[in-house]
């Protein structure tokens, strides 16, 4: 496996103990970075796009803390995982790498959380895998992709000629004032450094390059959200939704989609924006944990 390339010098110190508490593994042709954490029945953690499973690192000891085994990888592309000029990032492409990362885990049965776009790769992968759910927690994701268009600014990243333009002068204290006001309800729960993680991971390594060619990969079918309600039917672990109710980069009528479409257990609304994660990680784990005891598989 060829070596990681080496965060940049003045990388935030939070960067870098998250890349330090993780480790790189080889998937076919590609590095892939994982952190995982914990022993017991796998609760695999899938982030978002432009993110990462930095997004995770302050869920992942708690979840790892109830008796479970916290996994998060970077999706290709992604993060600090491998980002190949020639990788193959439409997105019916990267949802079955998901399943081949997920395999080179040795990973059968999971509790499996998508947030955001992963939610694209993460169920598409469940519904062709029902047998492998013990249960599903769907966060902030576009339920029905085929009506999903990205919010400003992450739209420009997606419009010829001018994307390039933008991706290349996002500076972190613009990013910063995005995140603030689109990603998160209580702008004092991410700072500037986290910001700055983010924003390094983005531009890491050929990264802006690989975002804008999964930002043009997008091949979602007109029966997207038909083929999701029919798929999800068939799993017969639980599913709950776990959404910011304070979301401005998912409109509303999503929440409805979903709602209509599957058996929810349950459905939770929590006091932050997009980004829950970052603003109530306790809540989000203790909403997972339970779903997971609520299926009968792990000891109370």
């Amino acid at each position: 496996m060829n070596a990681a390339p080496p965060l940049p010098a003045r990388a935030p110190a939070a960067l870098v103990a998250h890349a330090q508490a993780g480790r790189h593994v080889q998937i076919g042709a590609d590095r892939v970075f994982v952190r995982d954490q914990g022993q017991g029945e796998p609760v695999v953690l899938m982030h978002g796009i432009p993110t990462s499973s930095y997004l995770y690192r302050k869920m992942i000891p708690l979840i790892a803390a109830e008796g479970l085994r916290a996994i998060a990888f970077d999706f290709l592309g992604m993060g600090l995982t491998a980002k190949p000029r020639d990788g193959d990032y439409r997105w019916s492409s990267m949802a079955r790498w998901t399943g081949e990362v997920l395999d080179g885990l040795g990973l059968g049965r999971v509790h499996l959380v998508v947030h955001d776009l992963s939610g694209r790769l993460g169920l598409a992968w469940a519904i062709a895998h029902p047998e492998r759910i013990a249960s599903l927690t769907i966060m902030d994701t576009p339920f029905d992709a085929s009506r999903f268009r990205p919010p400003f600014p992450v739209s420009l990243f997606a419009i010829p000629v001018i994307r390039q333009a933008a991706i290349r002068l996002t500076s972190a204290r613009l990013f910063h004032a995005i995140m603030k006001r689109q990603g998160v309800h209580d702008p004092t729960t991410i700072t500037l450094d986290d910001t700055r993680a983010y924003l390094t991971m983005l531009a890491h390594d050929g990264g802006r390059r690989s975002y804008l060619a999964i930002m043009r990969g997008d091949d979602v079918r007109p029966d997207h959200r038909a083929t999701m309600r029919a798929g999800l039917a068939q799993i017969q672990g639980p599913i709950q939704a776990v959404w910011g109710a304070h979301d401005r980069a998912v409109p509303a009528f999503h929440t409805e989609v979903l709602a209509a479409d599957v058996a929810l257990s349950a459905f939770h609304r929590l006091e932050a924006g997009h980004f829950l994660q970052e603003e109530v990680p306790e809540a989000c784990a203790r909403h997972i944990v339970a779903l997971a005891r609520a299926r009968g598989t792990l000891d109370r």
